[in-house]
């Protein structure tokens, strides 16, 4: 679609973070992909995947994040997903994935001590 993918993580108590920022497409989601396997061996048991940057996401880049998500349930991890409203939060829902994560509007909701608390 044009745009380049930005993928920063960081360590955050109690979980790794994954700041996506760009278009999540066929062109970018082997990137996607790369950072959130680079994610999960931070063995932190929340992944936070940060979406608020996020324009646009297609099929390819759904099934991206459904397959991290496999991962790490089977290690007995979780993933957590920060997309606030709007167009890909829409999608998100519509398309009935929220159903395997749960979805936050805002990194500090996202976070575990907010979630403990």
């Amino acid at each position: 679609m044009g745009d380049s993918l930005e993928l920063t993580h960081q360590i955050e108590p109690g979980a790794v973070a994954l700041n996506v920022v760009g278009e999540v497409d066929a062109d970018s989601c082997g990137a996607l992909g790369h950072a959130l396997h680079r994610a999960e061996a931070a063995d932190s048991e929340v992944l936070i995947l940060d979406l608020t940057d996020v324009s646009f996401i297609d099929s390819t880049g759904l099934k991206t994040i459904i397959e991290a998500v496999g991962r790490l349930n089977a290690c007995g991890r979780h993933l957590t997903t920060v997309c606030p409203p709007g167009p890909v939060r829409r999608l998100l829902e519509l398309t009935a994935v929220t159903g395997y994560f749960d979805l936050c509007a805002t990194r500090a909701e996202a976070s575990p001590a907010a979630r403990a608390g």
